[in-house]
């Protein structure tokens, strides 16, 4: 169980008799004391249990916080006084937590990368190393814009998919429930009347009539949910792909889903290069960056040769041709950027043509999904008709 966060819904009076509310996150004692010294008295509280910010929640947190420190950052406030208002601000007793740690940090002198990195806000190594090199080159405000953008293309990206999906899923399972209710309630009706009439049951269905029998047992509801222990499975594969190299490569030679895989991945690794070298990064440690960061085994090995070989001499473009997941119109944009002194700029091109690719072929496949389950489902229900009406068929022409 995650820890929940107390807090505090307030109200109170100030000195012209106006009526203030906000949330606290400290017990109604020490509360009351802090409102009158700013002149107010605390009339009511009501505690509250938030949950833990995890999963999409911390991952929108994340961004708000970049966009909002970006943009405090570019006004000319300091670091100290910005976060001041951030903790002010909060509407959260574990952000509220996180910022202190921040500013308690920036307080004994660390930097702010390392205050982000150790804060427990989950800010990931490609984030903190990104801010470190924008402190030292001066252009912070810059490099978290460019981290923001980056970070609400991906939950936009994501938000897109789940709603395209989730019609097709729901039309999936509505077909799945219909078939699971006739063999649960609707064959036995059959089993018995042709029981009663004595009639010859052909191959299938009393094949039919044994799956039915099977749902009939009191264990045959986890048959039914065995397909949720799927979700596990997905997710560790997701996970071990990035450190586990056979992994990743069988699941880069599934069909249609390897492809789809593999060019997200390298979407987004040469979105972390461009990012990285749009901010002033030497291209060596760009690429070791991004192999520090990349979900995919085989791509984290590739990303390291790469740096080796720069500081070995060799050209990007050159170094890329060993990676057959590289085409020729990105290979030319790598070559072209080198050449030009805008690599940065072609890298980012690279990107975005990518990423317009992959969320063409990703809508292309969700709107096949629907018709292709309806088709499934509609062949399983016409089987499961026509297995339960072969006897009455031999039945009537028996009579006749």
């Amino acid at each position: 169980m995650f820890k929940r966060w107390p807090a505090w819904h307030w109200s109170g009076l100030n000195r012209h008799g106006l009526t203030l509310r906000g949330l606290a996150f400290v017990p109604p004692q020490v509360l009351r004391l802090q409102l009158w010294q700013q002149g107010v008295h605390l009339k009511t509280t009501r505690k509250i249990q938030q949950k833990p910010m995890r999963g999409k929640r911390l991952q929108h947190w994340q961004l708000s916080f970049t966009k909002a420190w970006a943009s405090l950052l570019g006004s000319g406030i300091t670091q100290l006084d910005a976060l001041k208002l951030m903790i002010d601000q909060a509407q959260h007793a574990e952000v509220a937590a996180w910022l202190r740690n921040i500013q308690q940090a920036l307080h004994a002198g660390v930097p702010l990368h390392q205050s982000l990195k150790q804060c427990g806000a989950g800010f990931t190594e490609q984030y903190c190393r990104l801010v470190e090199v924008g402190e030292h080159s001066g252009q912070l405000a810059t490099v978290l814009h460019r981290l923001a953008s980056q970070a609400e293309a991906r939950i936009a990206q994501a938000q897109a998919i789940r709603k395209a999906l989730t019609y097709p899923l729901i039309v999936l399972g509505v077909a799945l429930s219909v078939v699971v209710a006739m063999l649960y309630f609707i064959v036995p009706q059959f089993v018995e009347m042709y029981a009663q009439m004595g009639a010859d049951i052909p191959a299938t269905t009393a094949y039919l009539m044994a799956i039915s029998d099977t749902l009939q047992q009191p264990r045959s509801w986890v048959l039914l949910a065995s397909p949720l222990l799927l979700i596990p499975v997905i997710r560790y594969l997701a996970r071990a792909q990035g450190q586990n190299l056979q992994i990743n490569r069988m699941l880069y030679k599934l069909p249609w889903l390897g492809a789809q895989l593999s060019r997200q991945h390298l979407l987004y690794d040469v979105a972390t290069l461009q990012l990285a070298y749009a901010s002033a990064m030497p291209l060596t440690e760009a690429c070791e960056l991004t192999a520090r960061s990349s979900l995919s085994a085989g791509f984290k090995s590739h990303w390291h040769s790469c740096a080796r070989l720069l500081a070995g001499g060799a050209s990007l473009h050159e170094i890329l041709q060993q990676n057959p997941y590289f085409d020729g119109e990105a290979l030319q944009r790598v070559r072209l950027g080198e050449q030009s002194g805008r690599l940065s700029e072609q890298l980012e091109h690279l990107s975005t043509s990518w990423a317009t690719l992959l969320s063409e072929r990703q809508q292309t496949f969700i709107k096949a999904l629907e018709p292709a389950f309806l088709v499934i489902t509609g062949g399983l229900t016409a089987a499961i008709l026509l297995a339960l009406y072969i006897p009455l068929f031999q039945l009537g022409q028996l009579v006749g």
